[in-house]
């Protein structure tokens, strides 16, 4: 179905693109949350989360504080890490219409295919070998486990820029299973090992599910199964559980941030119909409905 959403237009490196129809903030939040105090919140975990992805250069960082004038403590979080401001451009709030996959209520699983493009990116030797290696643990195991790269390194990767941040989500399995399985792998083949990190969940700090961390052959590397979210009305932490690709990418803040990985194909998945889009395009857009995503 198409439904408005809440976009961002602004250009990112190497992804230039026409801007959106211009909005003020005041009067998006305005329609998206009526009453004042809905409103200042919903700004700023709109801004919290654009952030998480502009802050990194310079220009983009004056963008969010240029936009954050109404919300100081995110401005004077982000000044304190400002080393040059340089003159600030224009940060366009928009509607835009979104096509969001049709799902299959009872099971979440996609009614149409993800989006798949060959990457147009790289791996560096070490990545390659790592990748090989989480293949051979699955073929080793006769698993028929799906493993996907998942976030900030996709879209790192197909901006060009390197990234170490590897986080690994799995289909059928928790992170700590699988790190078990790793771990058997490595010892059996000669590799250092070292010992698995488990993450436990604590909702009230916002980390809503278990992680699996360790070291593969010196490469640091999360291990998460996919999931989904289910919010009580009156609650907005979480209850998780098992989830399909299409139910990760559709809970996380940005399409671009939604991007897959799938490491047994050696592809790039988009779930969200948007994602590849929106980054050639320069667009910062929730998966969903932008109150909904955030609040």
């Amino acid at each position: 179905r198409v439904h408005g959403d809440l976009a961002v237009s602004l250009p990112l490196p190497g992804a230039p693109g026409p801007p959106s129809p211009p909005r003020s903030s005041r009067s998006l939040a305005s329609s998206l949350c009526p009453d004042s105090i809905g409103r200042t919140r919903c700004m700023q975990r709109v801004l919290t989360g654009v952030s998480r992805i502009l802050t990194r250069a310079p220009a983009a960082r004056a963008l969010v504080l240029r936009a954050s004038a109404s919300v100081p403590a995110l401005q004077n979080s982000l000044e304190r890490g400002a080393v040059t401001k340089p003159p600030p451009r224009p940060l366009v709030l928009a509607r835009l219409p979104v096509w969001v996959p049709l799902m299959d209520p009872s099971t979440g699983a996609a009614l149409t295919p993800a989006r798949k493009c060959e990457p147009t990116f790289a791996l560096t030797a070490k990545e390659h070998e790592v990748f090989e290696l989480l293949r051979a643990v699955v073929a080793r195991n006769g698993l028929r486990t799906v493993m996907r790269v998942a976030g900030g390194w996709v879209r790192d990767k197909m901006l060009g820029r390197e990234c170490n941040d590897i986080d690994v989500a799995l289909d059928d399995m928790l992170g700590l299973r699988f790190a078990e399985f790793v771990q058997e792998f490595l010892s059996a083949h000669g590799h250092e090992t070292h010992s698995i990190g488990a993450i436990k969940a604590n909702p009230e700090q916002s980390k809503h599910l278990e992680t699996a961390t360790m070291t593969v052959l010196g490469q640091w590397i999360d291990f998460v199964n996919l999931r989904s979210e289910q919010y009580a009305e009156s609650s907005r932490i979480p209850e998780m559980c098992f989830g399909t690709p299409l139910q990760d990418a559709l809970r996380r803040d940005l399409t671009i941030n939604s991007l897959f990985f799938n490491i047994n194909e050696g592809v790039v998945e988009d779930w969200t119909g948007c994602g590849l889009d929106d980054l050639a395009a320069g667009i910062i857009r929730t998966p969903l409905e932008p109150h909904q995503t955030f609040m």
